[in-house]
Formats: structure tokens, C-alpha cells, sequence
């Protein structure tokens, strides 16, 4: 089942234009209208999820859902430390089958997760399922998840942060090398304050300027709001 938050939107907005954009547009529209945009700058909004995500950009004159290397709109949470060179979505997913313990899929589940008392030391880290997670892992001091892939290791607040350096990229490509003013990133319903302080630990970790995020929730609510049609509404009508 596909954890795609963005179509919830067409649950809450029935009836919608046959071209209804995606909730991070209006997110990123809603952005725009709190906050000035400079000559050369614009606004990141990534609705992220354990098994797609979606970039949007607001830049002066550009309001637009991002289209990734393969002009998909949606991109496959996936990151692939194979190859020296780092690939990601749907190149990921394809190297998969040639490297699947060093191609972290699913890890936004393990955000903000504190694994210090899972297991006793020194016993190997297979509690979670291998068919979802074939990889070494290990445990930090802090008791966040790691990844260990030969000489390199990373944990999961890494892992993001290689994927969110990545959707800022496709976004820069779009806006023709505009740089970046601030970032909104969504969360689910289900997001504890660890899980939110862990997500904007590696939009920091990313370079993300002033990430902030808001919930699914918000950005639905938001969605229907600027769906809804009020222009035959008369005053203190319902």
C-alpha cells in the first residue's frame, strides 16, 4: 500500500478542477502570500513520505509541482550507496537488486526512534523485517539507528539528508540556480516531537535554509480552502 500522503487530498476536496496541484504547491502558495519573495530567491516545500515524496517551488513569476530526472512528479523515497556516486529515486530503486543492503528504502519509519534498550550489546540488529530493511545496522550512543555500509556509516538522520540535498537539487535545476530562502517539509499525523526534531535535523544536516514543518493535516485543510469556490456566497450564508 502506498503511503502517499498527497492523495488524501482528493478524498478531502471532491469535486476538485481536473488539474488540482498538489498540496506542497500550496503550501509553497501559502508561503508566498505570508512572505515576500526577494529578486532572487524562492520558497522549497517537500511533502515527504516513507515511500514517495514530492518537491515545490515559488519563485518570482514560478508557482510549480517539481518534475525529477525521469519528469516523474512523484519520487520514490529511496537512496542508493552502491556506487561512489550517490543515486536516488527511481535510479535507486533500479540498483537495488545489485546492492539492496546499501540502498535504504522505508527509513523515514525509523526517524527519531530511540533503539538504546532493543537488544542487548552485542547481539546483531535484526529486529526489524529483512524483506523491508536487508541492511547492516547498528545502534549509536544515542540510540538512533545506523547504517553501516562497509567503511562508511550513516544514520538515519544522514540517510534523509543525502535525499533532501537531492530534492533541493531538482528544485534549484527547475528555478535555473535560484537559491533556496526557506524550506516546509510536511509530517504525518502520526509524527512524534522526536520524529519532527529528527526531520529538521537533517534538513540542517542538508543545508536547508529555515526548515520548518507543517502538518498533513494544515496542508490539507489548507488545500480545501483554496479549492472552495465562496465567489456566490452571500454574507453570513454557510
Amino acid at each position: 500500500k502506498q503511503n502517499h500522503r498527497g492523495l488524501i487530498l482528493a478524498a478531502v476536496a471532491p469535486k476538485a478542477p481536473a488539474q488540482m496541484h498538489s498540496r506542497c504547491v500550496h503550501v509553497g502558495l501559502f508561503l508566498f502570500v505570508l512572505c515576500p519573495l526577494h529578486s532572487f530567491s524562492f520558497l522549497l516545500s517537500i511533502d515527504l513520505g516513507s515511500q514517495y515524496f514530492k518537491v515545490a517551488l515559488v519563485a518570482p513569476g514560478k508557482l510549480e509541482i517539481v518534475h525529477n530526472q525521469h519528469s516523474k512528479r512523484k519520487t520514490p523515497t529511496a537512496v542508493s550507496f552502491h556506487d561512489k556516486t550517490r543515486t536516488f529515486g527511481d535510479d535507486a530503486v533500479a540498483s537495488a537488486p545489485r546492492g539492496p543492503a546499501k540502498t535504504p528504502m522505508f527509513f523515514t519509519r525509523q526517524l527519531g526512534l530511540n533503539y538504546s534498550n532493543a537488544v542487548p550489546s552485542g547481539v546483531e540488529y535484526h529486529w526489524l523485517p529483512k524483506s523491508t530493511y536487508p541492511y547492516v545496522l547498528g545502534v549509536n550512543d544515542s540510540g538512533t539507528l545506523r547504517f553501516d555500509f562497509g567503511e562508511e556509516t550513516y544514520v538515519v538522520e544522514e540517510v534523509l539528508a543525502h535525499l533532501l540535498g537531492f530534492a533541493k537539487d531538482l528544485a534549484m535545476q527547475a528555478a535555473d540556480g535560484i537559491s533556496v530562502t526557506e524550506t516546509v517539509i510536511t509530517v504525518t499525523s502520526s509524527a512524534t516531537i522526536a520524529q519532527r526534531k529528527s526531520i529538521v535535523e537533517a534538513a540542517r544536516i542538508a543545508g536547508l535554509p529555515r526548515p520548518s514543518l507543517m502538518h498533513e493535516t494544515s496542508a490539507a485543510a489548507l488545500q480545501r480552502s483554496l479549492d472552495l469556490d465562496l465567489s456566490n456566497r452571500t454574507n453570513g450564508s454557510t
